[in-house]
């Protein structure tokens, strides 16, 4: 990817490490649970294709949504790691943090209302396609 990016008239920075979250920060769960439950759990990544903009603050952030085969077993695992009824555990909204704000960081989301609240769905196809034109080389999941 591109180490800088112009969108939409700003200017925004490469994330330096691309990952998927799982498990919020604000659940805070032990994490000895968090990994016995991800023990053989095979998780992959495919990158769906569609963008949000999201903003909180002064923060902003360019991600991508994602398909995370995986998931719902690792939920599972941690739901019952923890003595916790079947969908306790929330299922956090799969994306990656392509580009943020110059020196910024990303900006979590801990429910897919979280989602819709602090972004926007990107839907213009030229912005799209600069978008997946941007981190065409990247994807070596």
């Amino acid at each position: 990817m591109p180490a800088t990016l112009r969108f939409r008239g700003e200017d925004y920075a490469r994330k330096r490490e691309l990952h998927v979250t799982v498990a919020s920060k604000k659940s805070a769960f032990p994490a000895a649970a968090v990994v016995a439950a991800a023990r053989g759990v095979a998780f992959s990544v495919v990158p769906a294709g569609t963008f949000r903009l999201a903003r909180k603050g002064t923060r902003r952030a360019l991600v991508e949504l994602v398909n995370l085969s995986g998931q719902e077993d690792f939920c599972a695992r941690l739901e019952r790691e923890l003595g916790l009824a079947a969908g306790d555990v929330p299922r956090l909204p799969s994306h990656v943090t392509l580009f943020t704000e110059p020196g910024g960081g990303g900006i979590g989301f801990a429910s897919v209302d979280e989602m819709n609240a602090l972004s926007m769905a990107i839907d213009d196809r030229a912005d799209i396609d600069a978008l997946l034109a941007a981190r065409q080389a990247s994807w070596t999941i």
